[in-house]
């Protein structure tokens, strides 16, 4: 029986990095409404949905 290369670190594995950042990993507890919102905001994807509502607060602030 073969053993298949699963797992472990290799060359392009893992979700591509956000262009011009180094990705930080944070815990952040939100109630399930702003969990799902994120979600919303994001496409499916919460993580990009509170990336999306953080630069949207970041132009808002910026046009004051």
């Amino acid at each position: 029986m073969s053993q298949k290369n699963r797992g472990g670190a290799r060359e392009g594995a893992g979700r591509p990095h956000v262009p011009g950042t180094k990705p930080q990993m944070k815990s952040v507890k939100l109630s399930r409404e702003h969990w799902e919102l994120a979600r919303e905001i994001g496409g499916g994807n919460m993580a990009e949905g509170i990336r999306r509502a953080l630069e949207h607060y970041r132009n808002m602030e910026s046009e004051k």
